[in-house]
């Protein structure tokens, strides 16, 4: 019988059937046998007594992602998590590189949001009656994820932040807030986009202008609200995505004994985290995007391992993220508790991004070890803030700056090396704007005086040659150095985004050291 024939036998004809592809099969019988074992996961625990918890949490393998050949390189057994890194020799001969990173829980796809609810951020909320901050971020790459689980964490939370007046036998007035920061701007997203502005009062706090607070005391209300909001953060088709969060979203739930201070819960939906080589095949627009992100989220971690390490330097003006989640750091250390959420695609096409969240993920981890403070639910700790300097936000960078320099990672170097770039970029952005905006302003004016000169040189009683030449002389003197003072901006922003374009379209470090390779490396 023919093997290409499907029920195929002697003399008798069958149905050519054409063999399967077996590519993938090849690396997936290679990730099955080391794969972490199921017998060997332990029960999750809850981390209510760490001032900094980490998680992760598998996003599941899509039926449109098989599809397009794609297959689960990600196991996991809590609390590890295993990335098995598909890869080829230089004989083309195939192997799987194997990664295990261990954490305070992981969740596989196969476990809700409200597992992961449950033990990371439902032992926190009494924290909220004792004028605590409860801080949760969700971190990855684009399309990780992050957003889902930040809503299901949203929903569950309001849940039982609505019993908590009951358990406290007294009213509590639920306050809403929800903003985003896009492109190093806060936008109010619960009044309609409104730029917000970013001051720090007599006592070094950050105070976000403007900022609309809602009072909220029905579950419904308040899921509505947050709702709306997300509906108005900004996404874009990126490389990576069709829709990508492009900004930091923050949901603040403030717990207030009528005007009294009780608590503060943060959500932090964080923006998907982009290579610098993955931004290449986009537009400037996200290329710029996604420097300012990827710059936020290495303010973040050594904010975040700054205080693990009990530096007196937390540098959270190195970026506007860090500046409006000040509180989160700087608090006391018996009433402030960070969750951080990574979230992990398991397709094998993002095993480098994958691997690239986890060591993110990991540098915290090294660092959050503290077992020693008291869970919220307990006696009442002494309230201790530590001394911190006060410095400004070029301190706070150069500061920054100094720690990425003891990075071996090329990809954060690249960050730091874009960022002076794409501040100044940023900023005469903002600048130029303001002038433009100011210019027209001003030449509507001159518009104004040049028609009633006009007017008059045309009214034969009031003609006067003279006084019209004098005037005419006068107002075009004033409109070109407008206009110079105009054209020298945009032309120093012309030279920068040219300049910037050199950045992105240069070979990489690492680019550039395969391509010296010789090619039988």
């Amino acid at each position: 019988p023919d093997p290409n024939l499907e029920g195929s036998k002697k003399g008798k004809p069958g149905v050519r059937v054409k063999k399967p592809d077996d590519k993938a099969g090849d690396y997936e019988r290679m990730i099955e046998q080391h794969k972490l074992k199921e017998e060997d996961k332990m029960a999750h625990k809850k981390t209510d007594s760490l001032k900094i918890c980490v998680c992760v949490r598998k996003k599941p393998l899509f039926k449109e992602e098989k599809e397009k050949g794609e297959i689960d390189v990600i196991s996991v057994s809590n609390p590890k998590i295993g990335v098995h890194e598909c890869a080829k020799k230089v004989d083309l001969t195939k192997y799987v590189d194997n990664h295990e990173f261990e954490f305070d829980n992981t969740f596989s796809e196969l476990e809700a949001s409200e597992d992961l609810y449950n033990f990371t951020i439902k032992p926190l909320l009494p924290l909220l009656c004792k004028k605590g901050t409860v801080t949760c971020f969700a971190y990855g790459q684009t399309g990780s994820g992050k957003t889902f689980t930040m809503q299901g964490i949203q929903k569950a939370s309001i849940n039982d932040l609505f019993k908590i007046p009951e358990k406290i036998k007294k009213p509590v007035n639920f306050c809403l807030s929800f903003f985003e920061i896009y492109n190093g701007k806060v936008f109010d997203l619960l009044n309609k986009r409104r730029r917000l502005e970013l001051l720090e009062d007599e006592n070094h706090k950050i105070q976000i202008q403007g900022l609309s607070e809602t009072v909220l005391n029905t579950k419904d209300k308040m899921v509505q609200s947050i709702e709306k909001a997300n509906a108005s953060r900004t996404t874009h088709d990126t490389s990576s995505n069709n829709t990508s969060s492009r900004s930091h979203a923050i949901c603040q739930i403030t717990l207030k004994d009528k005007e009294v201070f009780m608590g503060k819960f943060l959500l932090v939906d964080l923006a998907g985290s982009e290579r610098a080589q993955d931004s290449q095949a986009d537009n400037r627009q996200r290329r710029l995007e996604g420097a300012d992100i990827n710059t936020s989220l290495l303010s973040l971690k050594e904010c975040i391992r700054a205080i693990d390490n009990g530096s007196s330097h937390v540098p959270f003006r190195a970026s506007n993220l860090t500046k409006v989640l000040r509180d989160s750091f700087l608090g006391s250390l018996s009433k402030t508790r960070i969750v951080m959420i990574a979230c992990v695609s398991p397709v094998k096409s993002s095993a480098t991004q994958t691997l690239n969240t986890l060591r993110y993920a990991s540098a915290l981890k090294k660092q959050a070890s503290n077992p020693d403070i008291a869970p919220p639910g307990g006696a009442e700790e002494e309230d201790k803030v530590p001394f911190f300097k006060n410095t400004t936000s070029a301190e706070d960078w150069n500061f920054l700056s100094t720690q990425l320099l003891a990075h071996k990672d090329v990809e954060t170097k690249e960050v730091a090396d874009h960022h002076e770039k794409v501040s100044m970029i940023l900023e005469e952005e903002e600048v130029i704007c303001n002038t433009h905006l100011e210019h027209m302003h001003n030449d509507a004016n001159l518009r104004k005086e040049e028609e009633a000169i006009f007017s008059k040189f045309q009214d034969e009683e009031t003609s006067d040659i003279d006084e019209y030449v004098t005037r005419m002389i006068e107002i075009i003197s004033k409109k070109k150095a407008l206009y110079q003072k105009l054209e020298e901006k945009v032309l120093r922003l012309k030279k920068h985004l040219d300049e910037d374009c050199l950045l992105y379209t240069s070979p990489s470090p690492r680019d550039a050291t395969l391509s010296r390779m010789p090619s039988s490396a």
